[in-house]
């Protein structure tokens, strides 16, 4: 689909709070798409655990290690940095899926490789989805369905549409029909290196 129209809904609200971890080790917040930094624990300094028998020498035999409260022994936390994003610390992390493929007409394909165009609009299903298209996951940006040019990138945001037809180009490619669309923002990965020739 064309233009770049921003969708009228919000992400919905499991991705609050979700990380998306990446084949590179990078976590993204499922929410906003935002790489997510990491705040070690103020209570045990990043070890996850203090000398238990320092606190309680009954319970706890020299040298082990009482689990921190703080922290649930993981020695701190991810949080996402972005201020205009609700989800505040990422408590749990998700490993990446398979890249979505995309299959993309010539111009919308040469206008996501042109940085023109970051927004997909699809038919909302069992395909277009908020648990299929989620943020962090990696998508296949295909010229049709052959091989010759395709591009790699992550979804760095979704949306659902109650009104497609008021999208650009969605009348051309869907119709006038009832229904709602998938909308993705697509960042495609500029340094060469996932490329996909």
């Amino acid at each position: 689909m064309s233009g770049e129209a921003i969708p009228d809904s919000p992400a919905p609200d499991p991705v609050f709070g979700v990380g998306v971890q990446l084949p590179d080790g990078t976590v993204l917040c499922k929410a906003c798409g935002c790489e997510v930094e990491w705040s070690e624990c103020e209570e045990c300094g990043g070890e996850g655990g203090h000398d238990g028998h320092e606190e309680d020498a009954l319970w706890y035999h020299p040298g082990e290690v009482a689990p921190c409260s703080g922290c649930n022994s993981e020695g701190g936390h991810h949080y996402c940095p972005e201020p205009a994003c609700p989800t505040g610390a990422v408590g749990l992390v998700e490993l990446d899926q398979k890249p979505l493929f995309i299959p993309l007409k010539r111009e919308y394909f040469e206008a996501f490789e042109a940085g023109r165009k970051t927004w997909e609009y699809r038919r909302k299903g069992s395909r277009w989805n908020a648990e299929t298209c989620a943020i962090g996951r990696r998508v296949t940006l295909s010229l049709g369905y052959g091989k010759g040019r395709r591009m790699a990138g992550v979804i760095i945001g979704f949306r659902i549409h109650g009104a497609p037809a008021e999208l650009p180009g969605w009348t051309e490619c869907y119709g006038s029909g009832p229904g709602k669309a998938a909308c993705l923002e697509i960042r495609v990965d500029r340094d060469g290196r996932d490329q996909i020739r």
